[in-house]
């Protein structure tokens, strides 16, 4: 069975990024969704700058139409900051949230992804799992999710700091966003991802690595490769993602100076047929990896005290 698919925001954006001044994509909604949709997506992303202009040129009516005509089932929306203050201390974030859940009804969104604070700034757990209970309440009475993206530089910087903000927070529309990138360069053990309960990954996203280039920002916005184009242990953790249970369509997130310099049809094939490729393709050869592993791990002593997630990159970076 083919694994299904998301583009997430910037995969279908064109050229343009989160560190760019005007976020909003040079390229239509109708065209974003429709190049998704001709390289066999079920599902894309938007920031809320791109709804609005889209609103504004095609109105909500059409949007739902062409996202429907198109055969679009999931829909996120992204990328709420400043949901953790009360509505009178940050009216912009209150804004934005009311903003991001009117497109989150109207166009039937599945999934709301919201920040962590990436200042430094003084937090505290319980004040944070208040507010973000408010969020996921919010959207799962519109019927969707709502997701924190845990980022290496933020004060959510890890999966188990996500975990437990989620289990803090404890409402069933409260998850998080695995994001390949921000797994491995936290060097966060497979065998952890795999302990996540089910129910708090909301959403999977993928892509690879180069060498690192500048900082942290620039480096997950400049240099992400195409699945299975990097240097990453992707059949690892992709098999210790399912192990967690996770079973719905995976996000492809690529942001590279390359990928926004192709025509967004030729980007999008790219990055499906390197997903599909690490998803379906580990399926039918996983079981036989692990074994192959297992029997070099037993029989060869110069492999001795080295962890089978040492061994696969080794494997990887020399094979």
């Amino acid at each position: 069975m083919t694994s299904e698919l998301i583009a997430t925001c910037w995969t279908s954006a064109g050229d343009t990024s989160p560190l760019d001044e005007d976020v909003r994509s040079p390229e239509s909604f109708q065209h974003r969704v429709e190049a998704v949709a001709g390289a066999g997506y079920v599902g894309l992303g938007f920031v809320l700058p791109d709804l609005e202009a889209a609103e504004q040129r095609f109105g909500i009516d059409t949007m739902r139409a062409i996202l429907r005509d198109n055969g679009i089932r999931r829909l996120e929306v992204e990328f709420l900051s400043g949901w953790w203050n009360d509505e009178d201390a940050d009216p912009v974030a209150a804004a934005d949230l009311n903003r991001m859940l009117y497109f989150v009804e109207q166009l039937g969104g599945t999934t709301l992804k919201i920040a962590p604070e990436e200042t430094g700034a003084e937090w505290h757990l319980e004040r944070w799992a208040e507010r973000f209970r408010s969020v996921a309440s919010k959207a799962a009475d519109l019927g969707a999710r709502t997701a924190i993206e845990f980022l290496p530089w933020a004060n959510i910087a890890t999966a188990g700091d996500a975990l437990r903000l989620i289990q803090a927070a404890d409402h069933p529309g409260a998850g998080m966003v695995l994001d390949v990138w921000h797994i491995e360069h936290m060097a966060t053990p497979h065998s952890e991802i795999a302990q996540l309960p089910a129910s708090s990954i909301v959403s999977v996203e993928l892509s690879d690595p180069n060498a690192r280039v500048g900082s942290w920002q620039e480096d997950t916005v400049k240099n992400r490769r195409y699945p299975e184009e990097g240097r990453f242990a992707l059949p690892s953790l992709v098999a210790a993602i399912r192990e967690a249970g996770f079973n719905a369509p995976w996000g492809v997130e690529i942001l590279s100076t390359e990928h926004r310099a192709q025509p967004i049809e030729a980007a999008l094939a790219r990055a499906a047929s390197t997903a599909r490729a690490l998803l379906d393709g580990g399926v039918i050869f996983a079981g036989l990896g692990v074994c192959a592993l297992i029997f070099v791990y037993k029989m060869l002593p110069e492999t001795r005290g080295k962890s089978l997630e040492q061994l696969e990159e080794e494997f990887m970076a020399h094979g």
